[in-house]
């Protein structure tokens, strides 16, 4: 019950409350000059219903940048009941309502882009990538680098899970426990209590007290310290078919050789792939196992390069194309 009025609270999203007040600033900046597009961006989507309310009635074309899905991701990973039913049919009709007043939607992949225009036939959709100031993150000082070491930095929840990593870390230690012993797991991020439990229990099955280390949250800048220092980073994007975790750029950006688990045809291993990390599957423990030993016998750089444009500067010149071919349009 506390969950569900928690939920009612902050309806449609977190976002709710200046909607009106956003509107009004942006439709009195409207009359004091000549715009050529309005673009809202978000999560919180409720962004969007301000830049339509701005836009309403006038000339102007509202762009939704949509960063993450809205209606469909609702609940996705938590029980099912009749309320989220319910808020999940709303979050449709306002979501189709936006849809039928935006000039464009923009979003983050290209599995998004296809659910969008499979169900809005008649929306002009575009798909445009995530991204990482490189200025925001430490150089690759690859004399740091700990051998053998592989840190995951993020949330543990929803389909998230390290399951397939302690699994291999196990076989290993038991076909080959002097090599074993030199890997090394660091864990670092929040955590729901369900799998922490579930992550703890699974490292003592597996005797993998002396190879992982669990540090809960810690400060930015200690995250990207570890990052520097580790030879392989994780990213875990379990059943986030649409979605790719901002991590995976990060990690790319610092030069982290970066290993992300998901399935084979999602947005988050579709990204992996064009942009120069590794990808599993969640569930394939004898390729966590291989790349186990490539890391033992140094077949994984200390460090790579990104194999496709992931700088704000590069997406910036690219929005820039868009938005002028827009204007000239």
């Amino acid at each position: 019950i506390r969950e569900t009025i928690s939920r009612a609270m902050y309806f449609p999203d977190y976002g709710r409350g200046w909607i009106g007040r956003a509107a009004a600033k942006a439709r009195a900046l409207l009359r004091t000059r000549q715009f050529d597009v309005v673009v809202t961006s978000g999560p919180p989507h409720s962004a969007h219903y301000a830049g339509l309310l701005a836009t309403l009635g006038s000339k102007v074309p509202h762009w939704v940048d949509m960063r993450d899905p809205w209606s469909v991701a609702h609940g996705r990973h938590l029980p099912d009941d009749p309320f989220f039913r319910v808020e999940r049919a709303i979050l449709s009709l306002l979501e189709r309502l936006l849809f039928s007043r935006a000039a464009k939607v923009i979003v983050n992949t290209t599995q998004f882009a296809s659910m969008l225009r499979s169900a809005h036939s008649d929306l002009d959709v575009t798909s445009f990538p995530n991204g990482i100031d490189l200025e925001g993150i430490p150089a690759r000082d690859v004399r740091d680098v700990e051998q053998g070491s592989i840190a995951y930095l993020g949330a543990l929840y929803a389909g998230r899970n390290l399951s397939s990593v302690f699994k291999a870390m196990s076989a290993l230690k038991r076909k080959n426990p002097e090599a074993a012993a030199r890997l090394r797991l660091t864990i670092a991020g929040p955590t729901e209590a369900t799998h922490l439990a579930e992550m703890l229990e699974q490292i003592a099955t597996a005797e993998l007290s002396t190879l992982v280390e669990f540090r809960g949250a810690i400060a930015r800048q200690e995250a990207l310290m570890l990052l520097n220092r580790s030879h392989v980073a994780l990213v875990l994007a379990q059943d986030q078919p649409m979605q790719v975790p901002a991590k995976l750029y990060e990690c790319i950006g610092m030069g982290v050789a970066t290993l992300v688990l998901a399935e084979e045809t999602s947005a988050a291993a579709t990204e992996a792939a064009r942009i120069g990390a590794m990808t599993l599957d969640g569930a394939d423990v004898d390729g966590m196992e291989s790349l186990l030993c490539d890391l033992l016998e140094s077949r994984i750089p200390v460090r790579i390069e990104p194999t496709g444009p992931i700088s704000y500067e590069d997406l910036a010149a690219k929005m820039d194309r868009m938005l002028q071919q827009a204007v000239t349009a």
